[in-house]
């Protein structure tokens, strides 16, 4: 019994799509905007509640809705902005450390470490930071508090954030809480690359400057973008990793003739043969089989270490590997195009990385 209502839950999931959420989304942004009493309805303790947000989109898309989901970039913005207006948040992080410097400073002062102390040894301060709508960002500049409210930072912040990190797959697996999500969920990357240029070493920029963290992705991705294929990069499998909250990720994500899920993952050499590090990789890679399998997902997977030999990659003759193996699955893609668009990088934002990392 259990299996069975596991296997609907991620079936009701799967046929959830950015579109349906996107649209239940601005159905409640709009009376958030028009119905102050249903505004008021979503606070709790002058935040937005989420056990009553996530009942409100049950209430009108029929099924539960993961909130990590709500990182993905078409949904994100829409969940930022009721969440400011339920909160009443109006000013950036510099308004408010001009505004309330003198709070701030309070709560810098205080020999407190959480805001459940400062609530219960002072407690007026405490009130007073959050009468001002704007506590998530005053515990930010007092450094103050258990973690990070990334939602409420400019986007100059969140990347200034990233600079202690040198790759997007360490931002991801080593950074501070949930930061990598909401990079992707701003469309942050390029901007991550340029103020950055150390995590360039770790990114191919593609057509469209799409950034991709190997020369198997970028082949995909440009294959796509040239076609102007449907596809997502980065899809999430909303199914948790084992021993972390942080969901899968498929590599793309297309759609079958069914418009069924059929997922792709480009994949090093998975033999356990080949270093510690490959080794570890291999694990990684077998339980994230095993646990997609238990959903009963099969993606598609091509490994693309024998396309390259003694520095030279092979686009087109992996292109084509993409496209039969899809095509096995129902997904028809179109033309394979030449070696000059797979492997084409963008020279101009490439070169102005490279000189800004000359001036670092």
């Amino acid at each position: 019994m259990n299996f069975l209502k596991l296997k609907t839950s991620v079936t009701e999931i799967q046929s959830l799509t950015n579109n349906t959420i996107a649209s239940a989304l601005r159905s409640v942004l709009n009376d958030v905007k028009n119905d102050e009493v249903f505004r008021q309805s979503f606070l709790h303790n002058s935040s937005l509640s989420k056990a009553k947000f996530l009942r409100e989109l049950k209430a009108r898309i029929g099924s539960n809705v993961p909130a990590k989901f709500f990182r993905d970039p078409e949904c994100y913005p829409l969940v930022r902005e009721i969440r400011f207006l339920v909160e009443g948040v109006k000013y950036s992080c510099d308004e408010v450390s001009i505004r309330y410097a003198s709070i701030i400073q309070q709560v810098k002062d205080s020999s407190l470490g959480t805001t459940a102390e400062l609530s219960n040894k002072n407690r007026k301060l405490y009130t007073c930071v959050m009468k001002t709508g704007h506590s998530k960002i005053i515990w930010f500049l007092s450094e103050f508090g258990e973690k990070p409210h990334y939602f409420y930072l400019s986007d100059e912040e969140l990347v200034k954030q990233c600079g202690e990190f040198s790759s997007f797959t360490e931002l991801k697996n080593k950074g501070k809480g949930d930061l990598h999500l909401h990079i992707k969920g701003r469309r942050l990357e390029q901007q991550v690359v340029c103020a950055h240029p150390k995590y360039l070493t770790h990114v191919y920029v593609g057509i469209n400057n799409k950034s991709y963290r190997s020369l198997g992705e970028l082949t995909v991705g440009n294959m796509c973008e040239f076609n102007n294929e449907y596809y997502k990069f980065e899809s999430n499998y909303r199914i948790k990793r084992e021993g972390s909250d942080k969901n899968m990720e498929s590599d793309f994500l297309f759609y079958d003739s069914l418009n069924q899920p059929v997922y792709l993952e480009i994949v090093q050499n998975t033999e356990s043969n080949r270093g510690s590090r490959r080794e570890k990789y291999a694990a990684r890679h077998q339980g994230k089989l095993k646990a997609l399998q238990r959903h009963d997902i099969e993606p598609v997977c091509v490994t693309i270490d024998s396309y390259s030999d003694h520095g030279s990659f092979d686009f087109v003759k992996l292109a084509h590997e993409v496209k039969i193996r899809l095509a096995e699955r129902g997904v028809l893609l179109k033309e394979v195009p030449a070696k000059k668009v797979l492997s084409m990088q963008n020279s101009e934002y490439a070169r102005f990385l490279i000189e800004s990392d000359m001036n670092v």
